[in-house]
């Protein structure tokens, strides 16, 4: 599934995923990149249900552009191929549309991934998926400030919700052989 290896890779919230235009996203440079530059809403109304692009990002921290790890280069370029061979028309230019021409519902998408998912792995949704893009980034990195930009939050809602802090053990360098702490009695 396409879709996962790129939210994978990114961290972006399905809305986003599904908003994605062709023209916002390079592979063929030398570090592959997308721009997050729209979300999906939905509308209701007689005779305007579905969703629709909006060509702004959910928060003002949502813009930007995200370098692309190479499953999530291979995803794009299997995406633009399929795209192409199929024939159909993609008149919005998103990567990931519906068959009727339409942003892919990402209510759909939620069914069918609970379904692929299957019981055994129901702790898994794409939260998690970008929890361990931010946490990832900021192992690699060491540095939380640049998993907040990939994610697109600010920094209090990346470290309460998508960024993984162990935590720290006490240091066990400063007990001595002499025995327990005072007060304490040894356990035999």
């Amino acid at each position: 599934m396409w879709v996962i290896d790129v939210i994978t890779g990114t961290g972006m919230r399905p809305h986003e995923t599904f908003a994605l235009l062709l023209d916002e996203i390079d592979v063929q440079v030398g570090d592959p990149y997308l721009d997050v530059t729209g979300t999906l809403i939905e509308v209701r109304g007689e005779g305007r249900g579905g969703w629709e692009r909006k060509p702004v990002p959910k928060t003002d921290n949502s813009w930007r552009r995200i370098l692309l790890p190479p499953h999530s280069v291979e995803a794009v370029n299997e995406t633009i191929t399929e795209l192409k061979a199929s024939g159909r028309p993609n008149p919005m230019g998103l990567l990931f549309p519906s068959r009727v021409e339409t942003p892919r519902s990402p209510t759909n998408f939620g069914r069918v991934w609970r379904a692929a998912r299957g019981t055994e792995f129901s702790w898994v949704t794409p939260r998690t998926f970008r929890r361990g893009a931010g946490t990832e980034v900021d192992r690699v990195y060491g540095d939380p400030g640049r998993a907040v930009r990939q994610l697109g939050n600010t920094e209090a809602v990346a470290k309460k919700h998508y960024i993984d802090i162990p935590q720290t053990a006490p240091d066990t360098g400063t007990c001595s052989n002499d025995g327990p702490p005072a007060g304490k009695e040894a356990k035999v």
